[in-house]
């Protein structure tokens, strides 16, 4: 039978020739040579396909295309795990649908493999609506299968493929550099659909929400997917202790976007650590603590207001006092110092007008019998950019009385030891005595300062804080895909970090991180139902921990 086209040629030649009859000589010959003119014109119609992006029909040629703009095979590897995660819950759900099985194992066997829908797609681990004329759940669990395997097929894998290639240079094209291109990025190598971006109020987090786009036909709507991109995140920092001696004037450096609440630690050496107490003197704020430490433990003033003495609450013993701080006379920086001012330079002074202190929680911290107090939280000490002056304070006294004579002195001292409750005798004609050391005693009558400058050093004082890091940023991917990681393979997290090394802006690092809803103790925060902040949804989350979980972050 003679070729279409071979009939198509023997049309152009004169109709008298009847070249185009039924077994002519002509005729066979033609159309044996159509036969190796079809192959050729489908042979150039795939080498023209393979040259258009939108039509490539190979793998091969789609990462030949892709060369052509700097993406390596490499950029679409997040991708390729998540078909073979895709493959791997079709096999499961295979296996759950096969017939013939016990009703307890066929059981077990649906829970695991519905169990690997919300990693793999976003889905819900139930079975999807049944088809009309399904009646039984195998029969559904079977189409199931069925969907989630061509999804992973050859010809489904090429398109998705194609599409994250194709998204990639769309973003290139918009722009590469900033927090929009980063996530659309980011979303485009996952194989997500990028929705919509919004900003905090502070402007340091960017929240995307994404749709996933391997989507198995039949399948409900899958779960909206947030990536978020945190711009300057913040770290832990930390100054190591340095003694530091009664009455000692010290400053802290450093760099930042602003003011930070800090931890002030005070480690006690010896037993010269008595009501140690810590002042910045430019904010003109003290916090206190009423009580003797003995040798290495550590008091913490924390940034959150809690105080902690070796790990043990001590806030009934702690307060703060807010009021002017005096620099000795030759303070280096007299235009920061509090000054005393009355009605006619109290303009003059502005902020810095000193001030009768006042205590927090309890205002009559200084009475005496006010402590223990009813407990509560105390402000912080700020550490502002540049040169935050501190200063620090112990109490310290020597034992020292006024006698009328050596036996008074005596009898004194043998009432003091015995506990005795009276002055140590002060009389007519008294006259001052020296200092004399004793191993006991409850009540100092009067005390004099040590002298600051050949003290030995009281404390080790140190300081934490969280420091937003400059030239950094943090990318957070929804914690299903964590699951992608196995033994012996680049954690795809990592993966991601330089599949986007093209995308980011020159000089700045980017993070990459597993976010996490869960609510975690100290770190979890509690919603506005109005709220737009993206703090609680991707990290410090609100989602409580499933009952059944083996292990509570």
């Amino acid at each position: 039978m003679t070729s279409a086209r071979a009939i198509t040629i023997l049309s152009r030649f004169p109709r008298h020739l009847a070249l185009d009859e039924p077994g002519t000589l002509f005729a066979e010959v033609v159309d044996a040579l159509a036969g190796h003119l079809d192959r050729q014109l489908a042979d150039l119609g795939r080498v023209r396909r393979a040259h258009r992006l939108g039509q490539v029909d190979e793998l091969v040629d789609l990462f030949g295309l892709a060369a052509l703009h700097g993406l390596r095979d490499e950029l679409l590897e997040p991708v390729a795990r998540r078909l073979d995660a895709v493959a791997v819950a079709a096999q499961a759900l295979a296996a759950a649908a096969a017939p013939g099985l016990a009703p307890a194992d066929q059981a077990s066997l649906t829970s695991a493999a519905l169990a690997r829908l919300p990693d793999a797609l976003s889905l819900a681990p139930e079975p999807w609506p049944a088809a009309p004329g399904e009646l039984a759940s195998s029969t559904t669990l079977a189409r199931m299968a069925t969907t989630l395997a061509e999804l992973a097929s050859y010809a489904e894998a090429l398109q998705t493929r194609r599409r994250v290639i194709m998204d990639l240079i769309d973003v290139h094209r918009s722009g590469n550099g900033s927090p929009t291109a980063l996530l659309h990025a980011a979303a485009s190598l996952l194989g997500l659909r990028p929705g919509r971006v919004q900003r905090s109020g502070d402007d340091y987090w960017h929240l995307m929400q994404a749709q996933d786009g391997l989507r198995p036909l039949g399948a409900p709507t899958p779960r909206t997917d947030l990536l978020a991109l945190e711009e300057n995140p913040e770290a832990d920092m930390t100054i190591s202790p340095v003694p530091r001696r009664h009455r000692e004037l010290f400053t802290v450096q450093r760099r930042g976007f602003g003011p930070v609440p800090t931890d002030v630690r005070v480690t006690a050496r010896d037993d010269r650590c008595v009501w140690p107490m810590v002042v910045d003197i430019h904010a003109g704020r003290a916090l206190v603590y009423a009580g003797a430490l003995i040798a290495g433990q550590q008091l913490r003033f924390s940034a959150s207001g809690r105080v902690e003495l070796d790990g043990d609450e001590v806030g009934a013993y702690a307060f703060s006092i807010d009021g002017g701080v005096f620099a000795d006379a030759d303070s280096s920086n007299p235009r920061d110092d509090f000054v005393f001012a009355d009605a006619a330079t109290e303009v003059a002074s502005g902020e810095r007008l000193a001030r009768f202190g006042l205590c927090r929680p309890v205002a009559d911290a200084l009475d005496d019998g006010a402590l223990p107090h009813g407990g509560g939280l105390l402000p912080s000490i700020t550490l502002r950019v540049g040169v935050t002056a501190l200063r620090f304070f112990v109490r310290e006294a020597a034992f020292g009385t006024e006698a009328a004579g050596t036996a008074a002195l005596v009898s004194a001292l043998d009432d003091t030891v015995q506990g005795v409750d009276r002055p140590l005798g002060l009389g007519a004609g008294s006259m001052e005595r020296p200092a004399v050391p004793l191993y006991a005693a409850g009540v100092f009558d009067a005390s004099v300062a040590g002298d600051a400058g050949t003290a030995a050093p009281a404390a080790d004082i140190g300081f934490d804080w969280r420091e937003r890091q400059p030239y950094t940023c943090q990318l957070w991917l929804p914690r299903r895909f964590a699951s992608l990681d196995g033994p012996g393979r680049i954690e795809l997290r990592e993966r991601m970090r330089l599949a986007l090394e093209r995308f980011r802006p020159a000089g700045v690092y980017l993070g990459v991180a597993y976010a996490d809803d869960l609510w975690t103790l100290g770190e979890g925060v509690l919603r506005d139902a109005t709220s737009a902040e993206p703090d609680g949804l991707v990290v410090h989350g609100t989602r409580l921990v499933p009952a059944a979980s083996a292990a509570v972050t």
